[in-house]
């Protein structure tokens, strides 16, 4: 569970859900995420096993509660509402009460209500009345000890269980929980997915590519910033690693590689962006060191500096300061 929740957290914050310590959200741009294969169980996150699937279909999704995405342990009490507004535990953890936020609305346009919660987590425990089944349930035996799902009004859910536990909360805050819709067939929720979450499917080319657009009606006001999410399918790891590493991707897959990888990466990316952007610039400054960008010669050995010292362990991605040819003309430094 902490590898799902740590993919919910990399994707509420690169989604720019909410803005940077100290910064003013910007909307819109697109989000170039990476995506290692194509999705094993289509959109269907219950039919998934892995994060695979998970990764580029939970944006179009929300759950009942969520862990929060800013700190660094999932915990009960780190778990924030999302479509319920607030929660209660009586008869001494044997049943779980959800108040619903009104006026939500699925993709489709259709008002979400208590009765897509009961759907959703009926079909997954496989309850006897239930009106569908999925082909694949890796998660029925966490729902094992609900004896009942009720809908006593329409943004009323309670959860009667057969006996204390209070650890389903935490398990419906993971990523493997998102509440589905009950008016869509199961069939139409593998190759598309129909949420209530900050992104819509805009395209799905299998094998090829995964491109979500901002979801309009989000039940956030003003979110999410961005204007989409792509998620280009590209199987082989060293091609994943130097498209993030030339920048045509901007977020790595959360178990794509090591903290070392990942800071080799970024380095190495950033020099050779610098190479790149020198032809472009007459003169830059890198810690406080400047360079005349014409000088190809004075370039190259920047950056064999930079990268033998961040092989070695001892480098932080510099700053650096572009000089505008205007600037130069009048003798200026920035």
């Amino acid at each position: 569970m902490r590898l799902v929740t740590t993919v919910i957290a990399l994707i509420l914050v690169a989604l720019a859900l909410l803005p940077a310590y100290g910064q003013a959200p910007r909307r819109g741009g697109i989000l170039n995420a990476m995506q290692g294969e194509d999705l094993p169980a289509g959109f269907s996150i219950h039919e998934t096993a892995t994060i695979l699937g998970l990764w580029p279909a939970m944006p179009c999704y929300s759950n009942l509660v969520l862990f929060d995405p800013f700190k660094p342990r999932e915990t009960s009490e780190t778990i924030l509402p999302e479509l319920a507004e607030k929660w209660s535990w009586q008869d001494g953890y044997r049943n779980l009460v959800f108040f619903l936020r009104k006026g939500v609305k699925w993709h489709d346009g259709s008002p979400f209500t208590a009765a897509d919660v009961k759907f959703t987590f009926d079909v997954v425990r496989e309850a006897k009345d239930t009106p569908a089944r999925l082909r694949i349930n890796p998660r029925k035996e966490w729902y094992a000890n609900v004896e009942a799902i009720e809908t006593p009004e329409p943004y009323t859910v309670i959860f009667r269980l057969k006996r204390p536990q209070p650890s389903l909360l935490t398990m419906l805050a993971s990523g493997y929980s998102p509440v589905w819709p009950a008016h869509v067939p199961l069939a139409t929720l593998r190759t598309k997915c129909v949420g209530t979450g900050p992104f819509r499917l805009k395209k799905y080319v299998p094998g090829q590519m995964i491109e979500l657009e901002r979801n309009p009606e989000y039940f956030v006001a003003g979110r999410p910033y961005l204007d989409g999410i792509r998620y280009p399918i590209i199987t082989e790891r060293g091609t994943r690693l130097a498209a993030l590493e030339a920048g045509r991707l901007d977020v790595s897959f959360p178990t794509e590689m090591t903290k070392v990888m990942a800071e080799q990466v970024s380095i190495e990316g950033f020099f050779k962006s610098l190479l790149r952007r020198a032809r472009r610039y007459p003169a830059f400054i890198v810690d406080g060191e400047r360079y005349v960008g014409s000088d190809f010669s004075q370039v190259d050995a920047l950056i064999a500096k930079h990268l033998t010292a961040s092989r070695k362990g001892g480098e932080k991605r510099p700053r650096r300061q572009w000089i505008p040819r205007s600037n130069l003309a009048r003798g200026g430094g920035g």
